[in-house]
């Protein structure tokens, strides 16, 4: 069964290589052998028009279960109850469906192999290839959508449209903030919905930026939120209409971070005969994947830049891209993952005593704490459904003050009108599953404290507070920030006051 987890985790592999590797009669597999193969193994990388072709071809189960030999790995009664889920009306495999399902896996099979377990037996659950059927949510007309009220939204994460384009991004909030933004080209006003959702990543501890993002599409006409819970951890635009131009950025608020203090005690990057940890090897494949903006497996010079950025370093130059190309595996345009993991350990090699510090201030700048927990960042998927083709260019983006003071003027006006609390002019802007609390500041030196009266199912999250004082001069903005929070059960109720401190 190694065999098909290797699949599922997105590997081409070669049934000469796996029965070398692990011997034909060997019933079990230790993970951290397990884990040795998946790396040496190449990259899956499905393109577009190899995807096209995959919809063309009809294949029958019968085909597949006669290629099943008596020396094959498993029998063809497991590859039939396997098989049989992807079987549509015509009595054709839907090869489409089959790959979609067998690359949502990897990540979930990567956690299993980082398990304490010394030496698991390889098993596997049918059922959870099972696809789910997406509900869908008739969501009512708000202020802020682009479109005309009397037109009835629906936040459906599902392919209402002609087209669907999947980009991936990271962020991070400390110690900048950054993330990757996206700006869409096309060459007509098109309709679309933009669904955002956090992307699983191993190295993020559970619950960390649950309901803590939101997706703002914005142009010289329009700015639209991406508002709407549609369905759990998914939030959507709504029905909206796009031109060339819109710019597509992920914002956290951070009510979600559990700051743990700091240890001493740094996880070992760099084994004693110089070769790359496991669990470094771990983190290091997840940056690869975050990174990796359009999905197909590389990560091109766009997105290696991307990287090098975020990482604290200056973007490549000719000669850096050459060596890179030239050096490790490289194919379709880009990097692949081992050529991206023997990037590193070329870098781990160098005996110089700053490699390891430079190692390590690279992944603070990405949020990584000194046990390679992704405790400041994350990874997010993006999913747009659009009426007519678009093109993607994307961009590593530090938010200055010009772009937190548009966001927050957008969401103040936005927002509910609240009583006027010490000359502050406070309004709440409130989606689905968050909400903000934002002042214009007109001069005020007022010092205020924000009591919380009752928060059942929500998390606050004040970036102001100093002893539990909101000091307002102390902002740069016109607009302040006074609060956050964020929902994390559809039953809650909240309720907080402003008092004036002496």
């Amino acid at each position: 069964m190694a065999y098909k987890i290797l699949s599922c985790c997105g590997k081409t592999v070669v049934q000469s290589h796996l029965r070398t590797e692990w011997p034909l009669n060997t019933q079990k597999i230790g993970c951290d052998r397990l884990f040795d193969i998946f790396v040496r193994l190449g990259d899956l990388c499905i393109e577009e028009h190899e995807l096209e072709k995959m919809r063309n071809r009809k294949i029958t189960p019968k085909q597949i279960l006669d290629t099943i030999t008596e020396t094959s790995m498993f029998s063809k009664m497991a590859v039939e109850e396997i098989i049989k889920q992807f079987v549509n009306e015509e009595g054709f495999i839907n090869i489409e469906k089959l790959v979609q399902v067998t690359q949502s896996s990897r990540d979930d099979v990567l956690g299993k192999l980082m398990t304490n377990d010394p030496n698991p037996t390889v098993t596997e659950d049918v059922s959870d290839l099972e696809e789910e059927e997406t509900e869908q949510l008739e969501i009512k007309p708000t202020t802020f959508a682009t479109v005309k009220p009397e037109v009835e939204l629906k936040a459906v994460v599902g392919p209402l449209r002609a087209h669907v384009t999947e980009l991936r991004g990271c962020l991070a909030i400390n110690p900048k903030l950054q993330s990757i933004a996206y700006k869409i080209n096309c060459e007509n006003t098109t309709t679309c919905e933009v669904v955002l959702n956090v992307a699983k990543n191993s190295d993020v501890p559970f619950g960390n930026f649950e309901n803590d993002l939101f997706l703002i599409a914005r142009n010289d006409d329009h700015f639209c939120i991406s508002g709407f819970l549609a369905n759990d951890g998914f939030y959507s635009t709504g029905i909206m209409e796009i031109v060339g131009g819109t710019e597509l950025i992920v914002v956290a608020m951070g009510t979600s971070i559990t700051r743990r203090k700091s240890t001493r005690e740094r996880v070992t990057l760099v084994e004693e005969d110089g070769k790359l940890s496991k669990r470094f090897k771990i983190t290091l494949m997840n940056i690869f994947e975050s990174f990796d903006v359009d999905k197909n497996g590389v990560l091109d010079r766009n997105e290696l830049n991307h990287y090098t950025l975020a990482s604290g370093d200056d973007s490549l130059t000719d000669e850096e891209w050459k060596l890179y190309t030239d050096n490790f595996d490289f194919r379709d345009g880009g990097i692949t993952l081992d050529g991206f993991l023997k990037m590193h350990q070329v870098e781990a090699a160098d005996t110089s005593e700053h490699v390891i510090s430079d190692l390590w201030h690279s992944l603070n700048c990405l949020g990584y704490d000194s046990e390679l927990q992704l405790i400041f960042g994350c990874s997010y998927d993006i999913t747009i459904h659009h009426d007519d083709p678009i093109t993607i260019k994307s961009d590593l983006q530090f938010m200055k003050r010009a772009d937190r003071t548009y966001i927050l003027e957008k969401l103040y006006h936005i927002g509910e009108v609240y009583e006027d609390y010490y000359g502050l002019h406070p309004h709440l802007y409130q989606a689905d599953y968050f909400g903000l609390m934002i002042a214009k500041k007109d001069g005020t030196k007022a010092k205020i404290k924000l009591s919380i009266l009752n928060a059942k199912n929500v998390r606050w999250n004040i970036p102001h507070s100093n002893n539990d004082a909101i000091h307002i001069a102390d902002s740069d903005n016109e607009y302040v920030l006074l609060a956050t929070y964020t929902i994390t059960d559809n039953e809650y109720s909240l309720s907080f006051k402003f008092d004036d401190v002496e």
